[in-house]
Formats: structure tokens, C-alpha cells, sequence
């Protein structure tokens, strides 16, 4: 693996602030808090080390300047230019009017 440029670290570290910037207008207004997502422990992953048996992902273009995409690349509707991923976060509890 080589090592990145100065520059595309600082391209990709935008990307993840963008990304954490869309996270949190996303919840603006609720009670969820949103994940950080510009933490050293939430990495995106490049599209080559995605796998089939890896399933749907998220799937992300940086810098982020539009809405994930879920699915996987053998999808028919894949729009081929995302580059990274991540799991899928874990699914929520549906809300109960009591709640």
C-alpha cells in the first residue's frame, strides 16, 4: 500500500468531515445523536477490498456532497462512482407511540 500525498490525506479528511456534516443536518431536530463518524475507529473502506459475501453496504464518494447509497456493485442500479463503504449500521427499534 503506498503511502497518501499530503493532499489526498487532507481530500479524504474533508470527505469525512463533509460526511459527519450531512450525518448531523440529517438528525437536525431529533432526540438521535449522530454517530462521529471522523473518528480513527469509523473508516471507510476502498471499493476493492469489498466482497460479495460482504453484502449490501454503504457506499460513499469524497469528498461527500450527496446521500449514501446502499446496495452492492453487482446491484442493476449501481451508479458505479463510489469508492468506499461501510457496514450497514445496525438496525433501529421502531418507535412506539408510548415512546
Amino acid at each position: 500500500m503506498t503511502a497518501k500525498t499530503p493532499e489526498q490525506e487532507a481530500a479524504y479528511m474533508a470527505g469525512r468531515q463533509d460526511g459527519q456534516i450531512l450525518c448531523n443536518l440529517a438528525l437536525a431536530g431529533t432526540k438521535v445523536k449522530a454517530p462521529d463518524i471522523t473518528s480513527q475507529q469509523y473508516q471507510a473502506h476502498p471499493i476493492d477490498d469489498w466482497h460479495e459475501d460482504d453484502g449490501p453496504v454503504v457506499w460513499w464518494r469524497f469528498p461527500v456532497d450527496e446521500p449514501a447509497w446502499i446496495g452492492t456493485p453487482n446491484d442493476s442500479d449501481w451508479p458505479g462512482y463510489h469508492t468506499h463503504w461501510t457496514a450497514h449500521p445496525p438496525l433501529p427499534k421502531p418507535r412506539t407511540p408510548e415512546s
